[in-house]
């Protein structure tokens, strides 16, 4: 796959498009080699394996041009641990755990530095993303009060989307993207070098 990747850009003769038309064979292969599951993760995208480091990238395929196979060998090393260090963050990922103390946990953080969580609020985002979902009633421990008064406050997580409630239903859901903890959770990712250098501008 790697040599493939590499003999495809060496000819092509279109400088627009290159880059796509290549990820787009390079993904083709991984596909075909079972890098993929229907049921299960949808591994390796090779705009995280080529496009993390874009300066690297250029450098190793210059390398390969020269053709010899000590340099060829430099470039699928250089590939595979592109490709290993995917699969890891996949595998991170796919970790309830991981993503509730390395990434959720660290985000509230964030928020509640900024003054756009209290402490209570934090307290009871963290216990709903750990249980999955959670009823009124099962965070009155943290919302003390009537019912009335909980439901009141557990409102405000809704309506500032932090939390999620079916329509239908009394259980609520930790929401993590599309409200104030959504750039902290895209920088948290650059910290812990899961977000490719091209997806990194504005933060």
């Amino acid at each position: 796959m790697a040599i493939v990747h590499h003999r495809f850009v060496w000819i092509h003769p279109f400088g627009n498009g290159n880059g796509r038309v290549s990820r787009l064979l390079t993904y083709a292969m991984l596909v075909k080699l079972g890098f993929t599951s229907a049921s299960g993760y949808r591994a390796l995208n090779p705009t995280v394996v080529f496009g993390s480091d874009r300066q690297a990238y250029y450098e190793h395929l210059s390398i390969a041009d020269s053709l010899r196979d000590e340099d060829i060998e430099k470039w699928c090393l250089y590939v595979l641990h592109g490709v290993a260090s995917d699969m890891k963050n996949i595998l991170d990922l796919s970790s309830s755990a991981f993503v509730l103390n390395e990434l959720y946990g660290p985000a509230l953080e964030k928020a509640y530095d900024e003054a756009l969580l209290t402490g209570k609020e934090v307290a009871v985002l963290l216990k709903i993303a750990d249980s999955g979902e959670v009823s009124a009633g099962d965070v009155k421990d943290l919302l003390p009060g009537s019912s009335a008064v909980r439901s009141k406050q557990l409102k405000s997580l809704l309506d500032r989307d932090l939390l999620y409630r079916p329509e239908g239903t009394r259980k609520y859901s930790a929401r993590a993207w599309g409200n104030d903890l959504s750039i902290h959770l895209v920088r948290r990712l650059d910290e812990l070098g899961m977000l490719p250098s091209i997806l990194r501008d504005g933060l």
